[in-house]
């Protein structure tokens, strides 16, 4: 006998075409939904939604992910932010054309992975949060944006903080 969390949960939805029926184990995780069944032509809830939830990061990951950006490429942890995990940094550029330049740069690469940054804009400087509003908290993507966005600012003459 399974416990009260690991028994399936179906959903119908009979005005599909054909009717499709999704069964999943209920939530292991706060971030995970297992599929067990689905029929729509195979495709999982996850598929047919178009979305997937991000993971937070592990400890190991972030270890070995977020702390080099904290030691050498100046972000900052950012523990007020709601989600309470996320990184922040400021970049100050030539002036406000450069920094426009950058932002997008940035922005047409958060795009394209659908990750887009929370950040501010006064004349030559451009404040960056990252975090995922999914995970809730930092995640693979929020790592490789970082690193996007460090050598986008580094190709915009990115002037180094005072540290």
């Amino acid at each position: 006998m399974l416990p009260e969390i690991l028994k399936p949960l179906k959903t119908t939805y009979p005005n599909s075409k054909p009717a499709l029926t999704i069964t999943v184990m209920a939530p292991l995780t706060r971030w995970l939904l297992v599929p067990i069944e689905c029929g729509f032509f195979g495709r999982c809830a996850v598929c047919f939604s178009g979305k997937v939830k991000m993971m937070p990061l592990s400890m190991s990951e972030r270890e070995a992910t977020v702390e080099p950006l904290l030691r050498e490429h100046f972000w900052e942890k950012y523990r007020e932010h709601p989600s309470g995990d996320a990184i922040k940094r400021s970049f100050i550029f030539k002036n406000f054309d450069v920094a426009f330049e950058f932002m997008q740069k940035v922005a047409t690469k958060a795009k394209l992975m659908n990750h887009h940054p929370e950040w501010s804009n006064v004349y030559n400087k451009v404040d960056i949060v990252l975090t995922t509003h999914d995970a809730g908290g930092l995640s693979k993507k929020d790592v490789e944006m970082a690193q996007f966005i460090n050598e986008a600012a580094l190709q915009h003459g990115v002037k180094r903080p005072n540290k």
